[in-house]
């Protein structure tokens, strides 16, 4: 219960720091979503990536077809999961379906995996700030906006419960934490090179990456 407590939470958490003056503009959005990032790549390799390929040897396969999935998420999402957002030619219904097939995947493996949920939740945090601004440029109602944040915040819930409830989910669990996988290894990846307008990466943003993946070390 606590797994889905904390990623329902997640999103709700990233729309309070908003109105804290966070927003996706903000350095200390930025170093969140870089941290989060970092801490994400490093428990998908240390802890993840290991028990899929231990259990499935042929799970590359399955790795490569997430990042695939992902690449096509993106064309409808607009980027909102790693951290900006595009306005142009943006329907706002195509948006949330690529981030609720994106959060439904990523939940599936958080019952599996010690600190996969802490992660998770990182990442979620500075997505929903995103989220919400991207809700707010588009100029949608405030009904309209938190039935729709709320959404959001079920899809990765839905995706643990699914995995812990579902007979087909609990079948193909090894390759489904694989497909997971891939997917957020693009994501973070994608966070960890453009963590700057200007696609520069200085001594402040490494020493953040090397505080995510060294923690998920630790851990």
């Amino acid at each position: 219960m606590l797994d889905v407590t904390l990623s329902f939470s997640a999103i709700f958490i990233g729309v309070g720091l908003h109105y804290t003056g966070f927003s996706p503009s903000k350095n200390g959005t930025k170093s969140l979503l870089l941290f989060s990032g970092a801490f994400l790549l490093g428990t998908i390799v240390l802890e993840v990536l290991p028990f899929v390929y231990d259990n499935k040897p042929s799970a590359g396969l399955f790795v490569l077809a997430g990042i695939l999935l992902q690449l096509f998420l993106e064309t409808m999402s607009k980027g909102v999961e790693h951290g900006h957002f595009h306005l142009r030619d943006t329907k706002p219904i195509i948006v949330m379906f690529a981030l609720s097939i994106h959060a439904f995947l990523e939940g599936i493996p958080i019952g599996q995996f010690d600190y996969f949920l802490l992660a998770i939740v990182l990442h979620k945090i500075p997505i929903g700030i995103v989220f919400y601004q991207f809700l707010k440029a588009i100029e949608l109602s405030k009904v309209g906006t938190w039935l729709l944040i709320t959404a959001f915040a079920l899809m990765t819930p839905l995706g643990n419960l699914s995995a812990e409830y579902i007979s087909f989910f609990q079948n193909y669990e090894v390759e489904l934490y694989a497909f997971s996988a891939g997917l957020l290894i693009h994501i973070a990846s994608i966070i960890l090179f453009e963590s700057d307008d200007k696609h520069q990466f200085n001594f402040s943003k490494l020493i953040l990456v090397l505080l995510g993946v060294g923690l998920a070390y630790l851990l």
